[in-house]
């Protein structure tokens, strides 16, 4: 028998037992740093925002949530009339009323359902209109979703309003809750509905920052499930 091949292979498969064993010990510390980091970053779900870590982008992303169960987990302005949180949603009847919350940040993800309940003219655009940016009632963006199955992207800008900076055909009835999402990015604003991008759009003369909320406009509305994204580096 040739006895140093047979060391060769003993060899062999000790080296290879080694590095297994080496291999599980790294998955163990790294498991173990996430652990830790997760812990670190904490879970305030119930103060209304989640914070967690982005590993590929090396971001933080604050997560803030409220889903009006009970009381309102953020902290909402209420403008111009009285929000209520009636049936799980946080509705107005107030025909001019708007609600926003501030924001830390300029560029996030907005999502929300929004639910025109009720018309009090007979205009198209009498409807209750996701806002963001917010920084005044003299300044923040629109989204207007009409009667008439269009979403129209405006602005109110040093108190003057500015009507079709982009626009969409969606075909969706505002008199149903409907899903919105937008997207801002310095001046890029980008506008899904139910999961669908309808608008990319590029503002020459932009509002740089301000908060979110939502907007009677000649209407009564409800939103729900608010969800609010925003990145920044640990």
């Amino acid at each position: 028998m040739d006895l140093s091949a047979v060391n060769r292979k003993r060899n062999r498969f000790a080296q290879s037992g080694q590095g297994l064993t080496e291999y599980a010990l790294l998955l163990a510390l790294v498991a173990v740093v996430v652990i830790a980091a997760l812990t670190l970053l904490g879970d305030s779900t119930a103060l209304g925002f989640k914070r967690t870590l982005d590993g590929f982008q090396g971001q933080l992303q604050t997560v803030y949530t409220d889903l009006f169960d009970e009381e309102p987990l953020l902290e909402w302005q209420q403008i111009w009339g009285r929000w209520t949180i009636e049936n799980g949603r946080f509705t107005s009847s107030d025909r001019w009323s708007k609600v926003v919350t501030a924001l830390p940040v300029d560029d996030y993800t907005f999502s929300l359902d929004l639910q025109t309940t009720a018309t009090r003219g007979d205009n198209i655009w009498d409807v209750t209109r996701v806002v963001f940016r917010f920084a005044d009632t003299d300044n923040y963006y629109a989204i207007v979703p009409k009667t008439d199955g269009v979403m129209e992207l405006a602005k109110m800008q040093n108190g003057q309003w500015h009507s079709w900076l982009a626009y969409a055909n969606t075909g969706a009835d505002p008199l149903q809750s409907q899903n919105f999402q937008v997207t801002v990015e310095g001046a890029h604003i980008q506008v899904w509905q139910n999961g669908q991008l309808y608008i990319d759009y590029t503002d020459p003369n932009p509002i740089p920052s301000g908060g979110v909320g939502v907007s009677n406009d000649w209407s009564e509305g409800a939103m729900d499930n608010v969800q609010i994204t925003v990145s920044e580096q640990p």
